[in-house]
């Protein structure tokens, strides 16, 4: 933890967002120490002090996770090295036993608990845009600073995030987007996350029958397999 004296308490409150350096993020405290105490913060306070703590990127997807989302998290990890894979609930049977024995040894997931929320800067949200749909996470949304990036296939509804980023799609799977922006910009998946994301195809087009499934979706997947 960094922290930054800013001298009076009008000093600090001048204080702005854009003189930070990149990564850093400004938590606020109350004028009276005994109120940071009453309010259960666990932050390092002293009289007329900023404290400037590292700030955090999250990917994270819909409640009750399918391989989709997960391939999709894993796919955006690749855009987003330094972010969090955050999990905001529960995922399906299956996605937690192909975790357990296949990739929880590959990739790091966080459950949302362990998540200091007020650290957030940027929140990469895959296979949805529905805010009722990431659960906690969605708190996040409530900090103007919050940058918020969206990856997803799905029709557009009514009361769909906005994001500063918005890839979307209509597709067969999120995963699919994904493929695409590896082929433009030559990123090349692993034999493990090629194979996942082949999974987050096959699984959300059912099998490939699905009305929703396109020429791309045959064409990505084809594409991971030959990796």
């Amino acid at each position: 933890m960094v922290a930054m004296l800013a001298g009076e308490r009008e000093a600090r409150d001048g204080l702005h967002l854009s003189s930070l350096p990149a990564g850093l993020a400004v938590v606020g405290f109350p004028a009276n120490p005994a109120d940071a105490q009453s309010e259960g913060r666990g932050f390092l306070y002293r009289w007329g002090m900023l404290c400037i703590i590292p700030a955090m990127d999250i990917i994270t997807t819909h409640i009750g996770a399918d391989f989709d989302s997960l391939a999709a998290m894993v796919a955006a990890k690749k855009l987003y090295p330094h972010a969090e894979l955050v999990f905001p609930g529960s995922q399906e049977k299956s996605v937690r036993d192909y975790l357990a024995q296949e990739f929880r040894n590959i990739y790091e997931f966080k459950k949302i608990k362990h998540i200091d929320l007020s650290r957030v800067q940027r929140l990469i949200i895959v296979d949805t845009r529905q805010a009722e749909r990431i659960g906690k996470l969605a708190q996040c949304l409530e900090n103007p600073h919050v940058v918020v990036h969206l990856y997803d296939h799905h029709p557009d509804v009514p009361g769909d995030l906005r994001g500063a980023v918005e890839v979307v799609r209509s597709l067969g799977s999120t995963t699919t987007l994904f493929v695409r922006l590896f082929q433009e910009q030559g990123i090349v998946p692993t034999s493990e996350e090629a194979t996942l994301m082949a999974l987050g195809i096959y699984e959300d087009t059912g099998s490939f029958l699905h009305s929703s499934t396109c020429p791309e979706d045959l064409t990505a997947a084809a594409w991971l397999l030959t990796h």
